[in-house]
């Protein structure tokens, strides 16, 4: 299984949604080429706290369509991060943009779920 998370540096940085879906379909497609057996799944960008948070939706629905395009599974767990203001969840976080331990121990708890581990 390959657990995949792309996207979130790519907001900071400023690389547009175009460039992040094509590095994105760069590395699916290596994965398929050298190993085709492969359980691939793609998650979707966590929300965040700062100005880029309205970037995330986009860039979501972004790689799903190429998760759709390809049969990689797509895993959007962004509604169990998401606070009453549309950002990460306070309690998720201590810096705004990555999980706290709280938040590992809900995102483990969700991979679990879906991995079947």
């Amino acid at each position: 299984v390959a657990v995949i998370l792309i996207g979130t540096n790519d907001l900071e940085f400023g690389v547009a949604h175009a460039q992040t879906v094509r590095n994105t379909c760069l590395i699916l497609d290596r994965i398929s080429a050298v190993a085709p057996a492969t359980r691939v799944v793609l998650q979707a960008v966590l929300p965040r706290s700062d100005r880029y948070n309205t970037l995330v939706a986009p860039l979501n629905a972004a790689l799903a369509r190429v998760c759709g395009e390809r049969q990689v599974e797509f895993l959007d767990l962004t509604v169990h991060f998401t606070g009453p203001d549309g950002r990460l969840e306070p309690t998720m976080t201590d810096d705004g943009l990555h999980p706290n331990d709280v938040g590992h121990h809900r995102w483990v708890e969700l991979l679990r779920e879906v991995l079947g581990s």
